[in-house]
């Protein structure tokens, strides 16, 4: 059903900074455990400790987590450290960058991103936060939502992933940490890490905490006269490319929280500030593949910054013994700027052409939400939900091209105007959804059957024309769960999807990526989804395992068709279905019986995939990037009676496959080679809050290996180094 959206209010400008609101109650209570600012001192409980996924057994929402407990074991510099050891996560994107995540079979055009509760904006091409933006010493738990109840947002058919930033502690802390690193080296000066967190509990009620994080790192990605092309050029028989393409991340990081309760109520404040600096030098050497003689050399510079800031603030209030109110606002803002410079010489050093290009994009978001729930005990367990949601967001894009002399100045051509020009836009988008569900528990059954209203209007204007779309969906779910003993639980969930098309997508203007140009359209139509899964879990005290069948059936799926070389333009591609098996162990050395053993840990993930997209111009193929196969393993020792810990993580993905349109009529047939990664962590306890900890990361020194082949004859082949990243570190805590 397609309605038309009015035109909204134009958020006001408040100036470099802004602040977004996000209450750790505004997020659904049974998917994930609010942040408490007060939270009540541990329980102890005598005997084995159980895994974190027992808290899973008869819960009818899929979902899978890893919490800071278990991420920490491993290299967790930042969120995009940590997500692909969850199962059915494949890493897409620049080697080396951990920058995009498909899941479950799809593409990363299907996967949002949520931070407490809260869609942040990207100020990108993406519908949501990066999550290499968030720094691992900032968060408390990874996760992502498989297939979403009422209460959640419904957009993302691949799924959310679910973050959630540290809570305050239930009593005083200071934590500090620091580590040197270097590329294919221990140490080499390049990389830097340091974090402090400080909390205090001025009473049982009342609490702050505030956090830094400040990391800088380089990464590389290296062409040593590694990718070569088999047509085209002088003399038609292709060329070859040495490239030096390294990336210096600078990052600072900073959470704050202020929470208070009392009897029937509380009150949350969370502050959030994001900074990105990237400095990318460029050095791209072209020979003849025939002769071996130097064609061009091409040096570029390039800066990219990025700010995310955000302040939250949530109200939950017990209106009677039965009944919650839940309040939320939220202010937010993403701010990305870029300048870059390219600059082409000939063999002998003379300068051959040179363009320059400065862009900005500054997306703005406000959030309000209320819910209600009534819990009630006859004739049987209950709890009946309602809310409304609304979230705007306004968006202005300004790129500006320029051509520049061998001296350095710069001027605007007719072309470079008109580039320009398509290049700006502004983009509303108004979203108001509103829900009701019931979760019901009688006997062993656990059920969420509910209702979700989601409309979604824009306000699109640029150098292409404006348009004014909008798009109403009315999404039932229905998850399920049933608990055959303690331990073991069977789950089922249906629900409907959306997928909405990212602002770049729908506006009509352009987005420049190198040489290639990216058209919006304003036609598209969100693509849509009716998801299932099934699946069991079982916890003992010294085993997890769990199993999880899916199946999305797809219409109007979204993807950038090349309709000339270079020029890309979005649209409907067509009607697609993914599908796939999750498996999941997790053991202790405990299960031995042997004393010994016991700080042995093993956890493991594989996911099998299939996917088609039916797609008109290639015809049948998989979803680009999807491989069949994934599988993690984390092979662990932690002693804590010693404080030693050793842990060794291996990631391995089989064969993904590209199948696209050229632009010229031809189809590109791209294939990533199988990769295997290998990480480790170590940590040994010096005296009682002080340890040291070193970390590596891809020991095995795995590039990425891929060819392409043209109407069937081999086009283009390349290998692509982004080397070994190693720390050495302290941390202490108090």
């Amino acid at each position: 059903m397609t309605s038309s959206a009015p035109t909204g209010v134009r958020a006001v400008r408040l100036g470099a900074c802004a602040l977004a609101l996000l209450p750790p109650f505004a997020r659904p209570a049974f998917a994930q455990t609010p942040i408490e600012p007060t939270a009540l001192p541990p329980v102890v409980v005598t005997g084995e400790r159980m895994f974190p996924e027992a808290a899973r057994i008869g819960e009818p929402v899929p979902e899978v987590q890893l919490r800071r407990e278990d991420f920490t074991r491993l290299p967790a510099d930042r969120a995009s450290d940590i997500i692909p050891r969850l199962p059915g996560v494949v890493l897409s994107g620049p080697p080396g960058e951990k920058k995009n995540f498909g899941l479950r079979g799809l593409t990363p055009d299907f996967t949002r991103v949520q931070v407490d509760g809260l869609q942040l904006p990207s100020g990108a091409g993406a519908r949501s936060l990066e999550p290499t933006t968030l720094p691992g010493f900032l968060l408390e738990s990874v996760g992502i939502l498989r297939n979403p109840s009422a209460e959640y947002e419904a957009d993302g058919i691949g799924g959310r992933i679910l973050i959630a930033t540290r809570p305050v502690p239930p009593r005083d802390a200071l934590e500090l940490r620091g580590a040197l690193g270097g590329n294919d080296a221990l140490i080499d000066g390049r990389n830097q890490q340091a974090g402090a967190l400080v909390a205090r509990r001025f009473s049982d009620g009342f609490g702050l905490l505030g956090a830094i994080n400040v990391d800088r790192r380089r990464i590389w990605k290296i062409k040593d006269f590694s990718e070569r092309t088999f047509q085209g050029g002088p003399g038609g028989q292709g060329q070859i490319v040495d490239e030096r393409d390294p990336k210096d991340f600078t990052n600072i990081d900073a959470l704050g929280q202020l929470g208070w309760v009392w009897d029937g109520g509380r009150l949350t404040l969370r502050q959030t500030l994001l900074h990105s600096l990237i400095d990318n030098p460029r050095r791209r050497d072209t020979y003849r593949r025939d002769t071996g003689v130097q064609l061009n050399r091409q040096l570029a510079e390039g800066e990219e910054r990025l700010t995310v800031a955000s302040l939250a603030v949530g109200l939950e209030q017990r209106l009677a013994e039965r009944l919650t109110l839940a309040l939320d606002a939220a202010l937010s803002t993403a701010q990305l700027g870029k300048d870059g410079l390219t600059r082409t010489f000939s063999p002998a050093g003379a300068f051959q052409n040179a363009s320059a290009e400065e862009s900005s994009v500054r997306d703005w978001q406000w959030d309000l939400g209320a819910s209600l729930a009534w819990r009630l005990d006859q004739p049987f367990a209950t709890e009946l939900k309602s809310g409304l949601k609304l979230r705007r967001v306004d968006r202005r894009n300004n790129a500006e091209l320029f051509t520049v002399a061998a001296s350095g100045s710069r001027s605007q051509t007719a072309a470079d105007i008109l580039r320009s020009t398509e290049a700006d836009y502004t983009a509303s988008e108004t979203y108001l959804a509103g829900y009701i569900q019931n979760r019901i528990e009688f006997g062993r059954w656990t059920l969420i059957p509910g209702l979700r209203l989601e409309h979604v209007g824009y306000d699109l204007d640029g150098g292409r024309g404006s348009s004014t779309p909008g798009f109403t969906d009315v999404l039932p779910s229905l998850p399920v769960s049933f608990r055959l003993t303690e331990g073991l639980s069977l789950r089922a969930a249906v629900s409907r999807q959306v997928n909405r098309p990212k602002l770049e997508e729908i506006a009509p203007g352009t987005t420049r990526r190198g040489p290639r140009v990216f058209f919006g359209n304003p036609d598209l139509r969100p693509a849509r989804a009716w998801s299932f899964d099934v699946g069991a879990d079982y916890a003992g005290q010294h085993v997890f395992l769990g199993v999880n069948l899916f199946h999305r059936s797809i219409t109007d799926v979204i993807d950038a068709n090349e309709f000339a070389p270079n020029q890309f333009e979005y649209r409907n591609a067509g009607d697609g279905r993914v599908r796939g098996i999750e498996f999941e162990q997790r053991l202790s050395g405990g299960i031995t019986g042997l004393d010994w053993l016991a700080p042995l840990g093993l956890r493991v993930n594989q996911t099998l995939l299939e996917s088609r997209v039916n797609d008109p111009i290639t015809g049948p193929r998989r979803f680009s990037e999807v491989p069949r196969f994934v599988a993690n393993t984390v092979l662990e020792w932690n002693d804590e009676a010693r404080g030693t810990l050793v842990s060794v993580g291996v990631n391995y993905v089989t064969t993904r496959i590209i199948l696209s349109n050229e632009g010229n009529g031809a189809l590109r047939y791209k294939e990533l080679e199988p990769t295997t990664f290998v990480d480790v962590y170590l940590e040994q306890r010096l005296v009682p809050g002080l340890a040291v900890f070193a970390s590596g990361e891809n020991l095995t020194n795995q590039k990425r290996d891929e060819f392409e082949r043209t109407n069937g004859v081999l086009s283009r082949q390349a290998i692509i180094d982004s080397g070994r990243v190693f720390f050495l570190g302290l941390k202490a805590s108090l």
